[in-house]
């Protein structure tokens, strides 16, 4: 093949390998900070401009809308705009576009979240009614969430993206007895009103395609060379597709990193990138091993944390510039509320809000730390706008504080009176300050209900000399509030209030003094309200609050990331080999957000709460025995 230009290709050598790769398939391994980005975009201009490949016929896919963007702006930027008709799209957008131009008149209705959500609340009532009878010996399934209903879309989603044939089916979701039924009637509501999802877009794209030998070559003709970025996190079904488009030429050239597949729960797995070489023969594989990003430190420790896992190409990296030590650190501090002062005070003495991110497990773990920032006047966004707080459940255990502890008032006795249940009636509360003395009296030719109130009475005494963390157990366990609220709650349900009930104790631990304690969780519900607004008003400046998977794909000067703990990180939900390995993969991809400081943490909790270190910190503890505290 002639070239029609001669221009320099810069780059490292693994770069310039990748850049140069013309026919055939290939595989990049682009770890954190090698300049993927930099390959997909040289590769394309070298394609046209010195290798003859007609624009149009190069196809580049992304994950996101977004991605996809900045990727072509990129392109036209670095080519002058001289070559519109490269092809540039997601998975979804890509898929849609050869169905309708293969169908003429053809346009599919996509399912929007509002009717997700009806159909699958309307599947499950009625696969419920028709078991009825089974349901009702099944305290677990009485009473649905909309945690129940996002798990069986999830749940759906995984079906059709891993083609699963429900003769291999199992899994531990709310319903799954009845699943196969839910998705039936699921599917066929869906058809019967003309409405496909994603997914089944992806399954009509591939059956036409598989079904029409012509529309196939047609589009095999079309895109001869197709890039795909983040290819880490493609799943079965987008995958079946592509190899059907390429089969003809087999000029596919994919980048990722196994390292960083963390959305099991779409489909994707490390395995199907595994499976890339396997299934292209003479596939050539190029590791970009130097990372621009991070300090050799950090580079190296990141690298100790991944090496665990079994499921991974080996690979390493190396730093751009090994003068570039980085800062890698970890601390150890005896509960939560030391660790966030202590997170908040080093932010506060940088003075480098932009360019900090503190990143978390899951949102309900950064509440405390917004809070902290919020008191001290430090600027933040936060992917989180709610609160443990503004929950009803914890609502009712607060309220058993603010009776005991601020001046018995009516609003907060309505509150408890009867969670758990004891048939108190509003009418014996007759004042704004509610005394037992009152009550009795209400009920003085009631022996029984007597009894039940001088009990209830004595309880709430004995919440006015504990220590916070002591009185939410009383209240939770002795009170008999956590069976209640878990009372007729589905399986999610109570997994979700167990970790919500896990982190009011870990904030309740940082507080001797309940009033203090109650002080803190109003201003966090003022929080969580100015989160809202700052939302609404899209602010994004100050440190980020986010999640690790929300971090994916960012990156900061200083990263910290806190609260390392057995039962965060690995999620105590994870338990099978594949889900601890990309529990790891998460805790990977956050370490490796960070540029120039990564600063780690755990608490070791007491004698009453004992704590212990993520089991991923193991190859790395010699960093928390350097600044112990």
């Amino acid at each position: 093949m002639s070239f029609t230009a001669q221009t320099v290709v810069t780059g490292n050598p693994a770069q310039i390998d990748a850049i140069t790769h013309i026919n055939g398939p290939a595989m990049v391994l682009a770890g954190p900070g090698s300049g993927k980005t930099f390959v997909i975009s040289g590769r394309i201009k070298f394609l046209i401009e010195q290798a003859g490949i007609s624009p149009d016929s190069i196809l580049v896919i992304t994950f996101t809308k977004a991605a996809a963007l900045e990727m072509q702006h990129r392109f036209f930027k670095e080519t002058s705009r001289k070559f519109p008709e490269v092809h540039f799209g997601t998975f979804h957008s890509v898929f849609y576009q050869m169905l309708c131009l293969s169908r003429p008149g053809y346009h599919p209705n996509l399912l929007t979240a509002k009717d997700k959500n009806r159909i699958i609340k309307e599947s499950l009532t009625f696969v419920l009614q028709k078991h009825k009878d089974e349901i009702l010996k099944k305290e677990d399934y009485l009473s649905p969430s909309a945690d129940d209903y996002a798990s069986l879309l999830s749940e759906i989603a995984r079906i059709k993206n891993d083609n699963i044939a429900f003769e291999n089916y199992t899994s531990d979701i709310s319903y799954s007895d009845y699943f196969p039924e839910i998705y039936d009637y699921y599917v066929k509501t869906c058809k019967d009103i003309g409405l496909i999802d994603f997914e089944d877009m992806i399954l009509e794209c591939l059956k036409m395609l598989e079904d029409n030998p012509g529309i196939l070559r047609r589009w095999q003709e079309s895109f001869k060379y197709v890039l795909i970025d983040e290819y880490q996190d493609i799943n079965r079904l987008q995958e079946c597709v592509i190899r059907l488009l390429v089969q003809k030429h087999k000029n596919i050239f994919v980048v990722g990193d196994d390292d960083q597949s963390i959305y099991g729960f779409r489909g994707s797995r490390p395995e199907i990138m595994q499976e890339f070489t396997n299934f292209y023969k003479d596939a050539k594989l190029i590791t970009l091993g130097i990372n621009y990003r991070s300090g050799s430190s950090i580079i190296h420790n990141a690298g100790c944390v991944i090496g665990e896992n079994k499921v991974r190409f080996q690979k390493s990296q190396e730093p751009a510039n090994a003068d570039n030590q980085g800062v890698c650190k970890g601390f150890v501090y005896d509960n939560a509320r030391l660790e966030t002062t202590a997170i908040a005070d080093s932010i506060q003495k940088a003075l480098d809000y932009d360019n900090t991110a503190v990143l978390y497990r899951t949102n309900m773990e950064s509440e405390m730390m917004a809070h902290e920032l919020l008191a001290r006047g430090i600027p933040y966004v936060s992917t989180s706008i709610s609160c443990i707080y503004e929950d009803p459940a914890v609502k009712t255990i607060l309220a058993y504080l603010e009776f005991a502890l601020k001046g018995h008032k009516r609003s907060d006795f309505f509150a408890i009176m009867n969670c758990p249940l004891r048939y108190i009636k509003r009418d014996a509360v007759r004042k704004e300050i509610v005394s037992e003395k009152d009550i009795l009296d209400y009920y003085r030719s009631n022996p029984s209900m007597k009894e039940t109130v001088s009990k209830f009475f004595r309880q709430l005494r004995l919440l006015e000399h504990m220590r916070t963390a002591l009185a939410l157990k009383y209240i939770l366990n002795e009170i008999g509030v956590m069976n209640f609220v878990l009372q007729g709650k589905s399986k999610s349900e109570k997994e979700r209030y167990n970790d919500i009930f896990d982190r009011l104790m870990q904030d309740a631990y940082a507080f001797v003094d309940a009033v203090s304690f109650l002080d803190m969780t109003k201003e966090e519900v003022n929080r969580a309200s100015i989160e809202r607004s700052k939302k609404k008003n899209k602010e994004d400046k100050g440190v980020k609050l986010m999640t690790m998977h929300a971090s994916k794909g960012l990156e900061f000067d200083t990263v910290y990331l806190p609260g390392l703990c057995e039962g965060s990180i690995p999620n105590r939900k994870s338990v099978m080999p594949g889900q601890i390995e990309e529990e790891r993969r998460m805790l990977y991809v956050g370490m490796t957000r960070a540029r120039k400081k990564l600063y780690l943490s755990y608490v070791k909790g007491d004698d009453e709460n004992p704590r212990m270190p993520s089991r991923f910190l193991y190859p790395i503890m010699t960093l928390f025995e350097k600044n112990p505290n």
